[in-house]
C-alpha cells in the first residue's frame, strides 16, 4: 500500500483523539515526500524542526538549548487537540546538547496531534537512532499502533 494512503488511514483512524503522536519511520526519505504531499492536500502544517530551531537557537547558550526548544517548537505549531502537524527533520533534538529524552520531549509538547518522520529504524518495536557507540544514539519503545513504517 503506497505511503501517502497509509498515513491518511491512520490520520482517519486518530483523527478524534486528542493529541495523539504517530511515528513514521523513515530511514531513506519516501515518508518525507509523502507527508509533504498529504500535508500539501490536506491543509496540514510541515515544520522542519531543524530549520525552526537552529534559527531560534543561533544566540542562546548550548546550556538552554534543551530547555528554550520546547517554547521555540509550541510557538510555530498549531495549538488545539485536533490540530495536526508533521514534525520533520529532527535530528537536531538527538545531539548531546540539547540534552534531551527525545520521545518523552516530543510528546510533552502537547499542542497539537503530531506525525514525527523519525529518522532512524525500527525494529521488534523500539524506535532507533544512530548507532550504540555514537553520542546521539537513542533506543525507545513505542506502541505498537503510533506505528508507520
Amino acid at each position: 500500500m503506497e505511503l501517502s494512503k497509509v498515513i491518511a488511514d491512520k490520520l482517519k483512524e486518530f483523527g478524534k483523539s486528542p493529541y495523539y503522536t504517530l511515528y513514521i519511520v523513515d530511514p531513506i526519505g519516501s515518508g518525507a515526500d509523502a507527508c509533504m504531499e498529504l500535508a500539501r492536500e490536506k491543509g496540514i502544517p510541515y515544520i522542519n524542526c531543524g530549520r525552526v530551531l537552529s534559527d531560534a537557537l543561533d544566540d542562546v547558550d548550548q546550556r538552554y538549548w534543551g530547555i528554550k526548544a520546547t517554547d521555540v517548537l509550541r510557538e510555530v505549531l498549531p495549538q488545539g487537540p485536533h490540530e495536526v502537524a508533521v514534525l520533520a527533520d529532527i535530528h537536531l533534538l538527538f545531539t548531546p546538547e540539547m540534552d534531551l529524552n527525545v520521545i518523552q520531549f516530543i510528546e510533552g509538547l502537547r499542542a497539537c496531534s503530531l506525525l514525527v518522520l523519525w529518522p532512524g529504524f525500527e525494529r521488534d518495536g523500539e524506535l532507533f537512532y544512530s548507532e550504540p557507540d555514537n553520542a546521539d544514539f537513542c533506543k525507545t519503545k513505542v506502541r505498537p499502533y503510533q506505528l508507520i513504517k
